[in-house]
C-alpha cells in the first residue's frame, strides 16, 4: 500500500491548543446565569440542528487554521476570526451565534470532514488520507453524542469504530457504510463500538452513513447510483499502478537483446565459416588400420606409418597387396598426366614420412 506523505498533519497537541485558544475567545451564554429558561432552550435546540455544518473537505491538513505555534495574543485572535469566517461560510452559521460549544462542534465536525444532512450525518474524509489514525469524541447527534475513531488494523487497514453515548431517553441510531450495500446496523454504547472497513466507490460518495431514520438509510443505497465499490487497499493499489510502462519495456528489450546477440554467438561457433565439426567419427579396418575424418582431411594410420592424403571424402584409391612391398604406383607419382593426378602425387609426397630401411610400409588409402 502506498503511504501518503502530508504537507501538514497537525498532532493531537496542536489541535488541543487550537481548542483551547478558540474556546477562550469564545463567549459562552449557556453558563450565564442570567440566561432565562426561553432563550436557553432556543440555544440548546439551534446547538442540536446542525443544519448543513459541515460542508466541503476537511480541514485536517489545513496548516494556516491548526498552526505548530502561537507567539502572540494578536496571532490568537487572528486565528479565532480565521475559524469564525470559516465556519460561517461552510454551513456553520448556527453553531457560531451559539458560542463557545457550538464553535467546538463546528471545530470537531470539519476536522474529520463530517457533514450534517436533512436526514443523516455523513463522514466525507478523503480516502487516500486515512493512513492517519485519530478519534473524534463528543459529537452532538439528536440528543446523544457519537464517538468515532479511523484506526488501523492488524494488516494495516484503516477502519471506522463508532459508538454512542445516550444523554437522555435512549434513541435508535444507525449506521452503514459507503454505499450502503450492506444493511444498516445498531448503534451500541460499547467502548470499541461497532467496526466498519472502509470501502471507496466510484465516485466518490461519503464513507458512512449515520441516521436514526432506518428507511432512510435502506432506501440511500438506491440512490446513489454507483459504478462500483473498492476496498480500500484496491483503491490505493489504483492510485499507484507502480513502475510506468517505459521502464519496463526497456528491460524487456534489454532482455531480448541479450538472448539475440547469444544466439549470434551460438550461430558462429558451430555453424559459421571456420565452425568446428559437431562430431568425430573413428572406424578401425580389417588390418587394424585406424581411420579417422575430420572434414575434408583423412588420415589413415597403422601401427608403424601415416599417410595424410588431401582428398575428397568421396575419392577412393585402391591398393592392390601386391603393391605394398613395391615402390607407390605410377598414377600417384608426378609426371605427365591430368592436373590432378599431379596435385594428389605432389600432396602424397610431401605427406609421407621417411621409410624403413629405404623402402615405403604398407599404405591403404579408402
Amino acid at each position: 500500500m502506498k503511504k501518503i506523505t502530508d504537507a501538514h498533519t497537525p498532532s493531537s497537541l496542536t489541535v488541543n491548543l487550537t481548542l483551547y485558544y478558540m474556546l477562550s475567545c469564545a463567549p459562552a451564554p449557556l453558563l450565564s446565569p442570567s440566561l432565562s429558561h426561553r432563550e436557553r432552550e432556543q440555544l440548546e435546540s439551534t446547538l442540536n440542528y446542525e443544519d448543513h455544518c459541515f460542508s466541503g473537505h476537511a480541514t485536517m491538513h489545513a496548516e494556516n487554521l491548526w498552526p505548530g505555534q502561537l507567539a502572540s495574543v494578536p496571532q490568537i485572535l487572528q486565528l479565532s476570526d480565521l475559524w469564525r469566517l470559516t465556519l460561517q461560510k461552510r454551513g456553520c452559521k448556527g453553531l457560531v451565534r451559539v458560542g463557545a460549544p457550538g464553535i467546538m462542534q463546528g471545530m470537531v465536525l470539519s476536522f474529520g470532514g463530517l457533514q450534517f444532512t436533512e436526514n443523516h450525518l455523513q463522514f466525507q474524509a478523503d480516502p487516500d488520507v486515512l493512513h492517519n489514525s485519530y478519534a473524534l469524541h463528543g459529537i452532538r447527534y439528536k440528543s446523544d453524542h457519537i464517538n468515532l475513531a479511523v484506526l488501523a488494523d492488524a494488516e494495516g487497514k484503516p477502519c471506522l469504530h463508532v459508538s454512542v453515548e445516550s444523554r437522555g431517553q435512549p434513541v435508535q441510531i444507525y449506521a452503514c457504510e459507503a454505499g450502503c450495500l450492506e444493511e444498516p446496523v445498531e448503534l451500541t454504547s460499547a467502548p470499541q463500538g461497532h467496526t466498519f472497513p472502509v470501502m471507496v466507490t466510484q465516485p466518490i460518495t461519503p464513507l458512512l452513513y449515520i441516521s436514526t431514520d432506518l428507511m432512510h438509510l435502506q432506501d440511500l443505497r438506491h440512490t446513489l447510483h454507483l459504478k462500483a465499490i473498492l476496498a480500500h487497499d484496491e483503491h490505493m493499489a489504483q492510485q499507484d499502478p507502480g513502475l510506468p510502462f517505459l521502464f519496463w519495456f526497456s528491460v524487456a528489450s534489454l532482455i531480448t537483446l541479450f538472448h539475440l546477440f547469444l544466439f549470434k554467438l551460438i550461430y558462429n561457433e558451430y555453424c559459421g565459416p571456420g565452425a568446428k565439426p559437431f562430431f568425430r567419427s573413428k572406424v578401425r579396418s580389417k588390418e587394424g588400420t585406424a581411420r579417422t575424418t575430420l572434414g575434408p582431411q583423412t588420415c589413415v594410420k597403422n601401427k608403424m606409418e601415416c599417410l595424410c592424403a588431401c582428398a575428397q571424402p568421396s575419392q577412393r584409391i585402391p591398393v592392390s597387396e601386391g603393391q605394398r612391398d613395391r615402390e607407390p604406383p605410377g598414377d600417384l607419382l608426378p609426371g605427365p598426366g591430368p592436373p590432378e593426378a599431379a596435385t594428389l602425387s605432389a600432396l602424397l609426397g610431401s605427406c609421407l614420412p621417411a621409410p624403413r630401411g629405404g623402402r615405403g610400409g604398407p599404405v591403404d588409402l579408402v
